[in-house]
């Protein structure tokens, strides 16, 4: 199949790397996360060329955007317990179909909101050895913004973050704050995991005890 790429998501890669140069400096070799996102929203606009279908979240965001504007995203309201996960069974995930159902813009966000954290936690970390050396990291993240505005995303930000885990190469701090914002999201508060790749496998577990 021939993949179209569309000019706007060219656009937004590069303007994403551009914003990253300006923060870090420099990009380092091991910083994958640019390339993981350009292959994931290429992945995103390639089924979009195949199936010449809509994006499903878009939809459902539209219809119900006054109800989730008045509703708390971690709490245990209407729209928290209405999430499905359609894309997970027992025969394992349905990879088209979870792209199907994300929001490009969404996942956008949430990858450069982390992002940022992540690198600011970096960045303390070479200054400060004592917050290296202990678990300061995860009260920073906890009280950081740009991890409270991921979270008060509420559901449309799970699957995204879902996305970012699964097809990314690495399981590193990014991977594993992810891992943490969709551990709250869903209320699956399963903190039995060292990994995002772990945290993966028991919220896949999770999702298919519960629906």
């Amino acid at each position: 199949m021939d993949r179209i790429v569309d000019v706007n998501v060219v656009q937004l890669v590069q303007s994403l790397n551009l914003a990253h140069i300006k923060f870090r400096g420099e990009l380092c070799e091991e910083d994958t996360y640019y390339y993981a996102l350009f292959f994931i929203l290429f992945t995103i606009v390639g089924c979009k060329a195949k199936d010449d279908i809509n994006v499903i979240h878009k939809n459902s965001q539209n219809n119900d955007s006054t109800e989730q504007s008045e509703t708390k995203p971690n709490d245990s309201s209407n729209e928290q317990r209405e999430i499905k996960w359609y894309e997970i069974s027992s025969d394992g995930l349905d990879e088209e179909k979870l792209i199907e159902n994300i929001d490009e813009a969404t996942l956008e966000d949430i990858a450069a909101l982390l992002q940022e954290l992540t690198d600011e936690i970096e960045a303390k970390q070479r200054e400060d050895p004592e917050f290296a050396m202990s678990a300061g990291w995860f009260t920073y993240t906890l009280e950081s913004d740009k991890y409270k505005k991921v979270i008060n995303m509420g559901n449309k930000a799970a699957k995204p973050l879902y996305l970012i885990i699964y097809k990314s190469p690495n399981q590193g701090l990014f991977e594993y704050i992810c891992a943490m914002a969709l551990n709250e999201i869903t209320n699956c508060n399963n903190n039995d995991w060292k990994t995002s790749k772990e945290f993966l496998n028991i919220f896949n577990e999770y999702i298919l005890e519960h629906q």
